[in-house]
């Protein structure tokens, strides 16, 4: 973990890096999936419906448009709602890097005011990823490590839509190869986390079927690994798990960066060593 005590922040490698934010999620998940909880827990249920809804799409048009457009509408508002809960968990995380105490209110009304840059930068992202993919994996892996800090750097330095392109890619560039690094060992965390849950949900549902005798066909061709719309549901909730972990990874990411280049922590060494160095208190008689 991050330190700020002692020594105050130093620089971690990689997996340190994975294993601080996941030790920071298992310290308080109620902050941290608080914040996100909100948005990504209606947009899996709503993206998979939305997959659901077009897979079964039968040429009634007339019914069936309507009910495309309002998922559409509402799942375009939540991954929008999803760039401004990345930027309320970097500031918790800075906030608790320090040693105070933050709250899921307070977050979120610190990173609503910046919500133009955040989804701004976030959604600029997914675009220029979403586009490069179809050209090779490898180009569309250079906007995510250019822009992943993003959202630590909104909340951190305060800045305005271009000023945080700018700035997240002059970080961004240093720390591409990491960046890439973090991405694919989380990417591997959530296929383990959707397998895993995958695998529950069919364990539990033999279990239910054998303690009771009960006639459960038609609920196990729907939850079996089979059913492509079950294994994308176990994906999202994969997805879902490992939110707050993939967030709170790039913000110290962003820390470690500052820390190696900017000396990020020598404020806060300083401040230490003062502390250390005033004489004790005596007691008033």
């Amino acid at each position: 973990m991050l330190e700020t005590v002692g020594a105050g922040l130093r620089p971690l490698t990689t997996t340190a890096i994975v294993d601080a934010a996941i030790e920071h999620v298992r310290d308080d998940p109620v902050l941290y999936y608080g914040i996100v909880a909100p948005v990504v827990l209606p947009l899996a249920a709503l993206g998979l419906y939305f997959v659901d809804l077009v897979h079964d799409y039968r040429g009634d048009a007339a019914e069936y448009t309507p009910r495309v457009l309002a998922a559409a509408a509402a799942l375009t508002l939540l991954l929008h709602l999803r760039f401004v809960a990345h930027g309320a968990l970097a500031w918790a995380l800075e906030r608790r890097l320090r040693g105070v105490e933050a709250t899921v209110t307070d977050a979120w009304r610190r990173a609503l005011p910046r919500a133009l840059p955040l989804v701004f930068a976030g959604a600029l992202l997914w675009w220029l990823a979403f586009f490069l993919s179809f050209m090779l994996v490898v180009p569309a892996l250079i906007p995510f490590g250019l822009l992943c800090l993003s959202p630590a750097v909104v909340m951190s330095e305060e800045t305005r839509p271009f000023a945080t392109l700018r700035r997240a890619v002059s970080l961004g560039w240093l720390e591409i190869g990491r960046s890439t690094a973090i991405g694919l060992i989380l990417l591997l965390g959530t296929c383990v986390l959707a397998a895993g849950t995958a695998l529950g949900v069919v364990a539990l549902l033999e279990l239910v079927r054998t303690i009771f005798y009960a006639d459960l066909s038609w609920l196990e061709a729907v939850l079996s690994l089979k059913n492509p719309r079950f294994a994308f549901g176990a994906f999202l909730a994969g997805l879902a798990l490992l939110e707050p972990v993939k967030t709170l990874a790039f913000a110290l990411l962003y820390v470690d960066r500052r820390v190696r280049t900017e000396g990020f922590d020598l404020k806060r060494k300083v401040q230490l060593i003062l502390e250390r160095a005033k004489p004790p208190v005596e007691a008033a008689p």
